[in-house]
């Protein structure tokens, strides 16, 4: 669907080329519904995905669930993620974004609409791996829609507002999935999750299938070898992630059921804890790339390195802080911690979209990716065997914030080179 530009649509171009005409007023509107269909759709998955978590506490008394295997019930899905990120990739480089963003939201509601059937946690585990393949799709395509179509000084913002998607659908999820479990079963929960998935991919489909250029539809020939994606930066990139991710996702799969446990709140107020935390996760993508584009001028390790370190501190606070605590003050430390652990992700596919070569970039978001779903998918579980070990919450919130500073360590084994300063003219492709 990427396809080559025509007379009013200019190819890319760095400061050191040539200045050329501007893409037609078309085509910059066009950059605005991609950013529509990519946002839509990677909201839509991201209610099924993180729909698990959320109904997680309501799942545990009817399929007689451990706290480990919560974390399993909870990530088990990014497994398939893993196995699929690099496929993904390669799909998007070669097929087009388009492609892969609609049919991955269509395989996703499908498959959550069969594993609301399904009868037993054995059944559900392979069918959560295969909702897990069709949700590797939207970051590596989206993804990569994004950077051809913006200018680099507005990538990082840009790329946030998408990946705004992901906390947003999780609020979502955590704000409309609890009620219907509590009304007519977590199962019948699954089922609106299903329907949201496949709904926003038929509209961001129709966002999208009229691009400002012709030809259309045509395939990509694929070019050159995957050794230029998996360098020393995007391997360092993808090890910090795993850290990184690992606190996101332990936040999200038990800040509910740890607030229920100690806190001895009811399930419903928990559940606005992990809206809090998604909220904050929205506005954190947004702050911190707008900080990225403008107050770091370009450059992404430094928000990365200091998200890691923040969100160090925010994983002590909430393990240490007492259970007299005012919960209005507790509310405002998930936000908090919400708006760095899941607010980092934006500005870090922007790096990894930035060091690739320009069509590589989907497999260049993908490896970086594949390498985060240890963090995803090891650590909930690792978390839930901790808390069960130690019998406290404190010392594996704790352990989480140390993974932190390890991820802080690993950024700073990167080289980045500012983009301040470099004209990039970009076109549409999707």
């Amino acid at each position: 669907m990427s396809v080559p530009p025509q007379a009013d649509s200019p190819t890319v171009e760095t400061g050191d080329e040539p200045a050329v005409q501007g893409p037609s007023l078309r085509a910059q509107q066009y950059r605005w519904r991609i950013l529509g269909s990519a946002l839509l759709i990677q909201v839509t998955i991201s209610i099924v995905t993180q729909g698990f978590p959320a109904l997680a506490p309501f799942a545990k008394g009817d399929l007689g669930l451990s706290r480990p295997e919560i974390g399993i019930f909870a990530t088990i899905l990014n497994l398939g993620t893993m196995i699929a990120l690099l496929p993904a990739g390669w799909a998007v480089d070669v097929l087009g974004e388009r492609r892969v963003l609609v049919a991955g939201g269509i395989a996703a509601g499908l498959v959550t609409a069969l594993t609301a059937l399904a009868p037993t946690f054995a059944v559900f585990l392979p069918l959560l791996i295969i909702i897990g393949l069709a949700g590797a799709t939207p970051t590596p395509a989206g993804s990569t829609a994004i950077i051809s179509a913006f200018h680099l000084r507005d990538r990082a913002f840009v790329m946030s507002i998408r990946q705004a998607g992901v906390p947003l659908g999780g609020a979502l999820a955590a704000l409309i999935l609890p009620p219907i479990a509590i009304a007519a079963g977590w199962r019948q929960a699954l089922f609106v999750a299903a329907g949201l998935a496949i709904l926003g991919a038929l509209v961001g489909y129709a966002l999208v299938h009229r691009a400002p250029r012709k030809p259309r539809g045509r395939i990509r020939r694929d070019r050159g070898s995957f050794k230029a994606v998996a360098t020393h930066d995007a391997t360092f990139i993808g090890l910090a992630a795993i850290f990184l991710t690992l606190g996101q996702f332990v936040l999200v799969s038990y800040i509910a059921l740890y607030l229920f446990e100690t806190w001895h709140m009811s399930l419903a107020e928990a559940s606005w804890f992990l809206v809090a935390a998604n909220a904050g996760g929205v506005a954190g993508r947004l702050f911190w790339g707008t900080i990225s584009d403008r107050l770091f001028k370009g450059r992404r390790r430094g928000p990365l390195i200091l998200v890691s370190l923040i969100g160090a501190i925010g994983f002590i606070v909430l393990g240490w802080v007492p259970v007299s605590t005012p919960i209005v003050l507790l509310f405002v430390i998930v936000f908090a911690l919400g708006a760095t652990i899941i607010g980092w992700n934006g500005v870090y596919i922007t790096l990894l979209s930035e060091i690739a070569p320009s069509d590589k970039r989907g497999r260049s978001v993908a490896y970086g990716m594949a390498i985060a779903q240890v963090g995803i998918f090891g650590g909930p579980f690792a978390f839930g065997v901790l808390v069960d070990f130690s019998g406290s919450y404190r010392i594996a919130w704790t352990a989480v914030a140390l993974a932190l500073v390890v991820a802080a360590l690993l950024l700073r084994q990167i080289a980045e080179v500012s983009t301040q300063g470099v004209t990039v003219e970009t076109v549409p492709a999707i």
